[in-house]
């Protein structure tokens, strides 16, 4: 169900017909932006883009992804960055997190990949 029908806090411009863009929250974990394929660059203009990272920010803080979905394609976006997926298959998970170097990261993985077994902690961030 759309997150503007049922978040009480949500600004009227976040309503679809305004925005072109459903808020999703997803496995208790993830809020996707499903973005109308009409305008597809919409959640890059303000105010949307704004909020939206912020959102990504404090979810990190708190465990959860942010991803935006455009068509079948996908980027999530990460506290210091964008990474652009490309489509995710029905086997494919997302995961993310810290990189080596103390950067964020994330990948798409098989969803029977052992690697996800402990977190993903193994799996090579993009």
């Amino acid at each position: 169900m759309c997150g503007y029908l049922i978040w009480d806090a949500v600004p009227d411009h976040w309503h679809p017909a305004k925005s072109r863009i459903v808020v999703v929250s997803e496995l208790g974990f993830r809020i996707n932006f499903t973005v109308d394929p009409g305008a597809p660059g919409r959640w890059r203009e303000a105010p949307w883009h704004n909020e939206i990272k912020a959102l990504a920010v404090l979810g990190f803080q708190e465990n959860r992804q942010v991803l935006v979905t455009v068509g079948n394609k996908v980027t999530a976006l990460l506290p210091d960055r964008e990474v652009e997926l490309g489509v995710v298959g029905d086997n494919e998970v997302i995961v993310t997190g810290r990189r080596p170097d103390g950067t964020w990261g994330a990948a798409k993985v098989h969803k029977d990949d052992p690697r996800i077994a402990d977190g993903g902690t193994t799996v090579p961030l993009g």
